[in-house]
């Protein structure tokens, strides 16, 4: 018989906008399959309003309820593992697959460690609708303690033009066990984003015949980038990261579209496989490049760039610690718990999924 560990948690979520009032998060651990398991639902999901489908954080935390992200629950995280993947399938009350389209992002916040380039809570985990599942070797993984203060975000982005009822969310991360011997090696989310705008819309304009934003960071350690996703809106052509002295590309993502430049995909890359994956120093400067297309007379409006991926640092020890006193981590836990709806929470306990 399959073990299955389930933790006593479910959650009553509020009436906000995405959520049913009878909606539940449940988070449970599954020792067989090793995973640990978020399971949310049933949401009542309205058409997409695509003028302001644009407008939200991207994970960065920035904006308010105009652009429609909304907080699913605030959650411990339940054991000490190295996560290496994740799975996402959307289904209604019978168990039938949903288009996972109608996600446009959803991101998992760490609010016991900071990211690397900004000094914010950690974004461990995201993905646009373009993204696709991710599986790594169990060689590899990112260590998540017991006990860590987690937040699951999400955007809908219903594009069939009517309200739908009774769709339910489940996101499943694989894991390694912390006693593996030997240790996989250790990497962390690497988050980066074309137009950093703390407090305020991450978004951006791009003018008929197209255009791109920049940006350029320093890191406060060194370390190897072993792999690189993005986020790009439709229109969007690639996302590069080059070094901000000499304009050397170290890695490029380009998008796969369609005819009519409705983005299909930003396909991750696997940088460690020839060699050990680009290695960035601390200290020297680098700049994230998005690009667009823009066929149309008008300017795109409300469009993103944003480069995810994995970095295994030299020092993981070094890592840099949350400064719970930093106006900027403060002005980002603030905004992440504040300028979100959803997230009311009833302690009770979690039934075995069928």
């Amino acid at each position: 018989m399959t073990h299955v560990f389930l933790l006593s948690l479910l959650l009553q979520l509020g009436t906000a906008r995405g959520a049913s009032p009878a909606a539940t998060f449940c988070v449970h651990v599954d020792s067989t399959r090793r995973e640990v398991i978020l399971t949310a639902g049933p949401f009542r999901v309205a058409a997409a309003d695509h003028a302001m489908s644009g407008m939200h954080g991207g994970g960065g935390g920035g904006g308010s309820e105009q652009h429609g992200e909304v907080l699913v629950q605030r959650f411990s995280w339940p054991a000490s593992v190295w996560v290496r993947g994740y799975r996402l399938r959307l289904f209604d009350a019978r168990g039938r697959a949903l288009p996972r389209r109608w996600i446009h992002h959803l991101y998992v916040v760490d609010f016991d460690r900071r990211e690397l380039v900004y000094p914010i809570a950690q974004r461990v985990f995201g993905m646009g609708r373009e993204t696709p599942d991710v599986m790594l070797r169990s060689t590899i993984g990112i260590p998540v303690a017991a006990g860590h203060e987690l937040g699951l975000y999400l955007m809908w982005d219903n594009d069939t033009g009517a309200e739908v009822d009774d769709v339910y969310l489940e996101l499943a991360f694989r894991w390694t066990a912390s006693s593996q011997h030997p240790s996989p090696l250790q990497v962390f989310p690497f988050f980066v984003d074309a137009h950093v705008a703390l407090g305020s819309d991450w978004s951006f304009e791009v003018p008929p015949g197209g255009g791109s934003a920049t940006y350029e960071f320093t890191l406060p350690i060194s370390g190897r980038l072993r792999m690189a996703g993005g986020h790009l809106h439709d229109h969007g052509l690639t996302l590069r990261l080059e070094d901000g002295l000499t304009g050397v590309p170290l890695v490029t993502l380009r998008a796969q579209r369609d005819s009519s430049g409705r983005l299909l995909r930003v396909p991750y890359r696997i940088l460690a496989v020839r060699d050990s994956g680009p290695h960035l120093v601390a200290g020297r400067r680098y700049r994230l490049v998005a690009t667009y297309d823009n066929p149309t007379p008008r300017p795109l409006a409300a469009v993103m760039g944003t480069l995810a991926g994995l970095f295994a640092p030299d020092s993981p020890e070094r890592w840099p610690s949350v400064d719970a006193e930093d106006p900027t981590f403060e002005l980002d836990r603030r905004l992440l718990t504040t300028s979100h709806p959803g997230g009311g929470a009833q302690a009770g306990a979690c039934h075995e999924r069928r």
